[in-house]
C-alpha cells in the first residue's frame, strides 16, 4: 500500500503529538462517525490517546466528522455497561492488538464483530517477535485464531509499522478509505430505493 503521506507528514505529526489539545467539534454529534478504538489500556494508554485526537482532528472537506469515546475517560464504575453503549453507537471498529493478553480486546473484538461493525485489526508491538516464541503467546494464538482464520485482514501484521507515528498515520488513511467505501455504498442504496 502507497502511503498518502509523506516523511514531512510524519514529522508534522509527532510535533502535533506534543501538543495536543482536545477541540470542541461543530458538527452535531448524532451526524458524527463514531470510532470505538479497542486495545489493552495500559500497553497503549498514550497511544490510545494520540489516536482519539488525531482521530477526532480528521476533516472530510472541511468538517470534522468522527467522534471517539475512550471508556476510560468516562466517569463511573460501570466499565462493561460504558464499553456496550459506545459498541452501540459506532460505526467503525478499531483494534491494535500488542503483546499484552487482554480479554477485554477480545471480548470488544466479537462483540464488534457479532454487530456486524467494519474491522480495521492492527497488529503493533514496539519489538517484533519470532514466531516459535509468538506461538505461545495468548493474543498472537488469538490473531491466528479468531482474526486471520475468519479471513479478517491484520495490517501489521507481515510487515510490521516501524514506530507509532506509522500506526497512527495508516490507521487515519484506513479510516478515510472506509468512510469514502460507506459513502458510495448510501449514495447506491438511496439511488436503489428512488427508483
Amino acid at each position: 500500500m502507497q502511503l498518502l503521506f509523506s516523511s514531512t507528514d510524519y514529522e508534522r505529526r509527532g510535533r502535533r503529538l506534543a501538543k495536543k489539545k482536545p477541540r470542541k467539534n461543530r458538527t452535531n454529534e448524532t451526524d458524527l462517525i463514531h470510532v470505538f478504538i479497542s486495545s489493552a489500556q495500559a500497553e497503549f494508554q498514550e497511544l490510545r490517546r494520540d489516536l482519539k485526537y488525531d482521530i477526532e482532528d480528521e476533516k472530510i472537506g472541511r468538517v470534522h466528522v468522527f467522534k471517539v469515546d475512550l471508556v476510560e475517560e468516562k466517569p463511573g464504575t460501570n466499565i462493561e455497561a460504558d464499553i456496550r453503549t459506545a459498541l452501540e453507537k459506532c460505526t467503525i471498529y478499531v483494534g491494535i492488538i500488542g503483546k499484552q493478553y487482554s480479554e477485554a480486546t477480545i471480548k470488544e473484538f466479537q462483540s464488534a464483530r457479532s454487530m456486524g461493525l467494519p474491522l480495521l485489526i492492527y497488529m503493533f508491538r514496539k519489538k517484533p517477535r519470532s514466531k516459535p516464541a509468538a506461538e505461545k503467546d495468548k493474543m498472537w494464538q488469538f490473531l491466528e485464531e479468531d482474526i486471520k482464520n475468519r479471513g479478517i485482514r491484520i495490517r501489521g501484521y507481515d510487515i510490521p509499522y516501524k514506530d507509532q507515528n506509522e500506526l497512527l498515520t495508516y490507521i487515519l488513511a484506513d479510516l478515510g478509505v472506509h468512510v469514502a467505501a460507506m459513502a458510495i455504498e448510501s449514495a447506491r442504496i438511496r439511488k436503489i430505493l428512488s427508483c
